[in-house]
């Protein structure tokens, strides 16, 4: 969806949001270019309760992006994951909220505006609160095609 976004616009620079992004599992996935077998790897054997030396050895390795032109934007209630993920360098921004119980705040909806790409793996609430709820269809802006969040902000 990424590369076919490219070639529509034909830029190369892209906004993915991730919604209900945790620990930036899709950061590392769609910037960093790692498999869900590396991840696997990395964090099955890491000293979990050693935060400082996970942290510092996740900088190094999400410090060279894959694709430096894509932009991740992770949203999620958990703001200790958010946080990680943002330092780590998994994600280049993050907003801890729920979106399904209050607005978004100025700098959240800053943050996630103009996204080309909302995804959201295995977090059905958020994936719900940005479908129009009569009809089941993605809420969309009335112009650009960009979405819009449930109080009028536009994506």
């Amino acid at each position: 969806m990424i590369e076919a976004r490219r070639s529509a616009t034909e830029s190369e620079a892209a906004k993915v949001v991730d919604l209900g992004c945790s620990y930036g599992i899709n950061g590392a996935l769609l910037k960093h270019g790692l498999s869900m077998d590396d991840l696997y790897r990395l964090y099955g054997a890491a000293e979990a309760d050693n935060l400082e030396t996970l942290l510092a050895r996740d900088r190094d390795l999400y410090a060279e992006p894959a694709d430096a032109t894509l932009e991740m934007v992770g949203v999620d209630p958990a703001s200790r994951a958010v946080s990680y993920a943002v330092d780590a360098g998994m994600l280049d921004a993050g907003i801890s909220t729920d979106l399904e119980t209050r607005d978004p705040t100025p700098e959240d909806t800053a943050a996630i505006e103009n996204a080309d790409l909302i995804i959201s793996t295995g977090c059905i609430g958020y994936a719900f609160a940005l479908l129009d709820v009569q009809t089941g269809s993605p809420l969309r802006a009335t112009s650009g095609g960009k979405g819009m969040l449930p109080n009028g902000a536009q994506l």
